[in-house]
Parts: C-alpha cells; structure tokens; sequence
C-alpha cells in the first residue's frame, strides 16, 4: 500500500521506487501505522510493483505484496486505480488483498502522492513519494 504506488502515466516504460506511510483511524497509531517501500515498472499506464513493509511502526513484524495500478492524466494530476495481494513473512496461510484508490502529483521525477486504501480489510490513508527511475 504505498502504498504506496503513484507513478507518471508513461506510455513508454520505466522503472521507480515509492515509499510511504499509512494510517487508520486507530487510538493505536504505532501499532496499527505503517511504513512501506515499492519496486516497480510502469508501461501504457499500468504499473505493477513489489512492496515490503513493516506491520506497525515499532518495526516488529514484516509483509510483502505485488500491486498492479491504473493511472491516467487529468490536467496536472494522475488519479488511479490499484489492487494487490500480499502475505506476512514467516506466515504460509495468511493472505490479504488491498484495493483503493489515489492521486499522484508529477513534478519532474518525484510525484507526492495521496490514497485510501482497504489493506488486509482495513481502511487506511496514505501518503508518500513516488521517484521515477
């Protein structure tokens, strides 16, 4: 869920790294908050990453996810679209998918991006920056 994946809409490929920090609306935010980093590709619009993260932000337990997003242009901001299915490290039965939506802002090669998220069946809010290789 860096998220947190908001990348350029590219008709011609290339690669980029996201990282981010997503939030619920917990009492607990150390332990409900995380932090992620994304690899990924992005060619006619679509993207597709590998993320990692921490499970809170004590950094105590990890997972990992593969994400394909959407983007398309929209004036001077790219909206999109993503789903992802991830599991825990060291957990062979726990799967968890996430679906949202967000909006990234290109400027040069960063884009701060913006999105809400349901991950492993919570809704979070995200934010980050997306750098394009």
């Amino acid at each position: 869920m860096f998220t947190m994946g908001a990348m350029n809409a590219q008709t011609s490929g290339n690669m980029y790294v996201s990282t981010g920090l997503s939030v619920t609306n917990s009492q607990n935010v150390n332990q409900e908050s995380f932090a992620s980093v994304e690899l990924g590709y992005t060619a006619n619009n679509f993207s597709y990453g590998a993320v990692v993260g921490s499970t809170n932000l004590n950094f105590e337990n990890y997972w990992y996810e593969g994400k394909v997003a959407y983007s398309f242009n929209v004036a001077k901001v790219n909206p999109y679209v993503l789903v992802g299915v991830g599991s825990y490290f060291g957990s062979t039965s726990n799967l968890f998918i996430e679906y949202g939506a967000g909006i990234s802002v290109p400027l040069g090669n960063v884009s701060p991006f913006v999105q809400v998220s349901n991950w492993d069946s919570a809704n979070y809010l995200s934010a980050g920056l997306t750098f394009n290789l």
